[in-house]
């Protein structure tokens, strides 16, 4: 796999630029659900530990998921399969 173009994320307030230089790197169950292209619990899934990560309050939620999805629409827009 090839890395993604760089993109920013935005951390309670705070901007920094994250982006993929190499192959990416997943869990056993964020690969699986990559595999099986199941994007929207891949969302699910990072925004819960973003939430329990930062102690994010529910007013915050809801800007992070969009963050979420759209890192990874980007993702999915920019991923090359193995040949």
């Amino acid at each position: 796999m090839h890395g993604i173009p760089s993109f920013i994320l935005y951390l309670k307030g705070e901007s920094a630029e994250y982006h993929s230089r190499q192959e990416w790197a997943a869990c056993a169950d964020c690969a699986s659900l990559i595999d099986a292209g199941e994007w929207h619990s891949l969302n699910e899934r990072a925004l819960t530990a973003l939430v329990k990560r930062y102690c994010l309050s529910r007013s915050e939620i809801p800007c992070f998921r969009q963050q979420v999805e759209g890192l990874y629409r980007m993702f999915r827009r920019h991923i090359i399969a193995e040949c």
